[in-house]
């Protein structure tokens, strides 16, 4: 597993690793097994509330969240079903995942964002 830092590893670096997406520096890119997902349906104040969530196995999503095992996704951002479709069949095949995240403010708590999701082998 490892996690690399924007801040430390430098936002062009970064940019680069990340296909073009855009970088900040606290962004946290990392590769982990997934070890669960969590759906939450409309009585969960969705969309909007960190609606799908990747739980990594033995890693934090990213530096300074209340829980740093999970990193989400909301069903109004773009390419939210394919971020879903990815992450599931990664973790239905067994398969690490190597994900972005960006610090992100919900209600009075800091979570992951995921910016994207990718397979890894």
């Amino acid at each position: 597993m490892k996690t690399i830092r924007c801040a430390f590893a430098g936002v062009v670096a970064c940019s680069l690793i990340t296909l073009g997406s855009t970088a900040r520096a606290d962004d946290t890119i990392v590769t982990a097994s997934v070890q669960a997902l969590q759906s939450l349906g409309g009585l969960a104040n969705v969309p909007g509330n960190a609606d799908f969530r990747v739980y990594l196995q033995g890693v934090s999503a990213c530096p300074g969240a209340n829980d740093p095992t999970w990193a989400y996704i909301n069903a109004n951002d773009p390419n939210y079903k394919v971020v879903v479709s990815t992450a599931s069949t990664a973790y239905a095949m067994g398969k690490p995942v190597t994900i972005m995240s960006r610090l992100t403010t919900i209600g009075d708590g800091k979570y992951c964002q995921i910016v994207w999701l990718m397979t890894a082998s």
